[in-house]
């Protein structure tokens, strides 16, 4: 059975390609509504998630509504956004339980999402397995090297985290966040890639981890809105002055979230 996924985050898509399951693809921020009809058509069922209100996305809902096909529809922010799920078709604890597996993510849940709309939308009777939970935060590696600057024995080499969503270290999207911690390393400090799925709302044992760095480095939203206009905005990175090396400058940058 095919399920048609329409997400705002590229994350969602990736891990879905990375999944076994027969998913259709496609970013609604980046595709005009005409270029789904193949999708739609091709589809079981649609699975739709937006990182905006419903009222943003009138009319793309009305279109995947209109196909009369079972529809879920969620929000892109890791808790549950009743307005948009109430535009599903589906019962709303189905579309509770899709959610968990999107804001979880990874190839493994979308996996089992699939089976699980599969299973209680579709009635395939192939079963499915509880959402993967992943911890809120983590290293993504464990610095390296020598703590001292080379030959400055009584300064050391300033500490340097760089955050990034949880979603893409699940969706295996790191390739960016280790090349930069690499040109930290490479330009006297210590890179120390670090995920999480919020600034917003960190945990308390996450604010005390990063007191250890001189400064941080961070591709995701500290304070704000969650609701972006389409395409969705980058999010600036923030960087502090380095303490321990006087000719290291603070510089800002931007990162997609």
């Amino acid at each position: 059975m095919r399920i048609a996924l329409l997400s705002t985050s590229d994350t969602d898509l990736l891990s879905a390609r990375a999944s076994a399951a027969d998913y259709g693809l496609a970013n609604p921020g980046r595709t005009d509504p005409v270029q789904w009809d193949d999708l739609l058509a091709s589809a079981d069922m649609v699975v739709a998630r937006f990182l905006g209100s419903p009222q943003v996305y009138r009319a793309e809902i009305e279109r995947i509504r209109a196909t009369g096909k079972p529809v879920v529809v969620l929000g892109g922010e890791q808790a549950p956004d009743a307005a948009l799920m109430e535009q599903s078709t589906v019962p709303i604890g189905i579309a509770g339980q899709a959610h968990s597996y999107l804001a979880e993510g990874g190839a493994t849940n979308l996996d089992q999402l699939h089976a699980f709309l599969s299973d209680t939308v579709l009635l395939s009777g192939v079963g499915f397995e509880p959402p993967v939970r992943h911890p809120a935060w983590g290293l993504l590696r464990q610095p390296t090297g020598e703590q001292d600057l080379p030959g400055r024995p009584d300064e050391r080499r300033p500490k340097i985290a760089v955050l990034f969503y949880r979603a893409q270290y699940v969706a295996g999207n790191t390739a960016y966040v280790e090349a930069l911690a690499d040109a930290i390393d490479a330009g006297g400090g210590i890179g120390v890639p670090l995920f999480t799925t919020t600034l917003r709302d960190a945990p308390d044992d996450l604010i005390d981890h990063l007191a250890g760095y001189d400064a941080l480095i961070t591709t995701v939203l500290a304070a704000g809105g969650n609701r972006p206009q389409r395409p969705p905005p980058v999010s600036p990175t923030k960087a502090g002055t380095w303490p321990h090396s006087p000719g290291w400058t603070s510089r800002s940058c931007r990162a997609s979230a």
